[in-house]
């Protein structure tokens, strides 16, 4: 509905009433939280940030919610859409906690969904800060921590680039160590 009405009619007329579904009974509930970021994306930037505490309660649930896996675990399986719906700010305070919160749950299905939400929250906010320890901080232990994390991210995560080339610049055996491990482990991977 939204696609068709357009940004101004949606906020006009859809997240008002998308709100309410939200806290509706179970059934509309669970069609308004499967479709939630899609809706969120045809929602104009502005209006989105109206939708963060709805995402925020999925952090703190009461125990009588807590029986209603199936709500947490669509939640969880749109993560890594949230990461790109909303700006990096928004991501890092509404979506990160629930990444965070969500790959504890009980129930595995949900634990499980979440995980595809690290990769965004990293990429969202913190890359940039990473790469930078990685790569120039003055601390060689440090660096060297960096490259170690590196590796043990790389079967599920390709390192970026900018990281790998300036550990290679490095003349400390133990980081050259690592960065071979994780040439090694990036040929692997382009074999399979």
């Amino acid at each position: 509905m939204a696609k068709l009405l357009g940004p101004d009619l949606t906020e006009k007329h859809l997240v008002p009433a998308f709100a309410y579904f939200l806290d509706d009974v179970d059934d509309v509930k669970l069609g308004s939280i499967t479709h939630f970021c899609d809706f969120l994306a045809r929602v104009p930037p502005s209006s989105r940030s109206r939708f963060l505490p709805e995402l925020a309660k999925f952090t703190a649930l009461p125990s009588k919610f807590k029986l209603k896996w199936r709500f947490r675990a669509l939640v969880a399986q749109q993560l890594p859409s949230f990461c790109t719906v909303f700006d990096a700010p928004a991501t890092f305070d509404a979506v990160a906690p629930l990444v965070f919160s969500l790959s504890q749950d009980d129930v595995a299905t949900v634990r499980d969904a979440s995980i595809a939400g690290y990769v965004d929250v990293f990429e969202a906010k913190l890359k940039t800060a990473f790469v930078k320890l990685a790569t120039s901080d003055p601390v060689l232990n440090v660096r060297l921590l960096a490259a170690r994390i590196l590796l043990d991210v790389a079967p599920v995560y390709a390192e970026p680039e900018e990281a790998l080339q300036a550990l290679d610049k490095e003349t400390d055996a133990e980081i050259q160590a690592v960065v071979a491990r994780l040439k090694q482990a990036r040929e692997e991977h382009a074999a399979q």
